[in-house]
């Protein structure tokens, strides 16, 4: 049975209205759980070893150091909690030449199912997460020169252009959790397209803007307020979903929400499988 559907989410209960406004202090309090023992020995040592004290003084210092010790954990409970939503998205549609932009890590490789892929192509302009990728890609049942780990952004299109990223070049385009956190999402769509063949398809899994007023309300007070500085730019308030439908050109759209989520999630999702004309 199905995970997901097209339905309108249903109206949220006092409980989940209670709660949900207060999720992004939850993550917070994750974060210095996770991150801050290793954050303060990362600082120390910048101040210390490398010589660079003014890093003590640096809000975006801490942050960083926060970030790149407690987001991996968070990041691999997000993936177990979405994990059967990932995998009825991906294993089921992903095929041929597999373009993912933002692989991170490589937690979604799993998710593929080698048999239909022929090709991966996967952008991450971070470096510190190249070698979990490699590693995470060397599990995968495809040869190795089947899987190309390219260290730029979608906006970086003249250096993707010479990697062989090329025009109605790929079968699939995966996002998952990126276009909430890129600068100017909605200008990198079209590319995105481009580089689909007719009959392509682009799939995304990424939390969007709620289609409730109120809820709406509190993803603006939060993302204009502090979890755009504290999550490094992600945006609680864009509209992945809508944006790629209506860039046009697709023959076929089906946009989905988890069946399990209300009008009161603070970080609802759009699930979306968009087939080019």
């Amino acid at each position: 049975m199905s995970l997901l559907t097209t339905t309108p989410a249903p109206a949220g209960g006092l409980k989940s209205r209670l709660l949900e406004p207060f999720f992004p202090l939850i993550l917070l309090a994750a974060l210095l759980y996770h991150g801050l023992v290793g954050a303060i020995l990362l600082q120390v040592r910048a101040a210390t070893l490398d010589l660079k004290p003014w890093k003590l003084l640096s809000p975006w210092a801490w942050r960083d150091a926060v970030l790149a010790h407690g987001f991996p954990i968070i990041l691999e409970g997000s993936d177990k909690t979405w994990k059967e939503v990932k995998d009825e998205l991906i294993r089921a549609n992903a095929s041929g030449k597999v373009l993912e932009v933002g692989a991170g890590s490589g937690m979604t490789l799993k998710y593929y199912d080698t048999d239909k892929v022929t090709s991966l192509t996967l952008l991450e302009p971070f470096a510190s997460l190249h070698a979990p990728l490699r590693r995470a890609a060397s599990q995968l049942a495809l040869r190795k020169d089947r899987v190309h780990i390219l260290p730029f952004g979608i906006q970086e299109r003249e250096e993707l252009r010479k990697q062989g990223v090329k025009q109605r070049g790929y079968d699939t385009i995966l996002l998952v959790q990126v276009l909430c956190s890129i600068p100017e999402p909605k200008s990198h769509l079209e590319y995105l397209q481009s580089l689909l063949a007719p009959g392509g398809k682009l799939l995304l899994f990424e939390h969007v803007l709620s289609g409730s007023t109120l809820t709406r309300l509190e993803q603006y007070a939060w993302t204009y307020t502090m979890w755009r500085f504290v999550a490094n730019g992600c945006c609680l308030d864009r509209a992945s979903g809508e944006w790629v439908r209506d860039i046009g050109g697709w023959k076929d759209v089906r946009l989905m929400r988890p069946k399990d989520e209300n009008s009161a999630a603070l970080v609802p999702h759009a699930v979306g499988i968009f087939t080019k004309a």
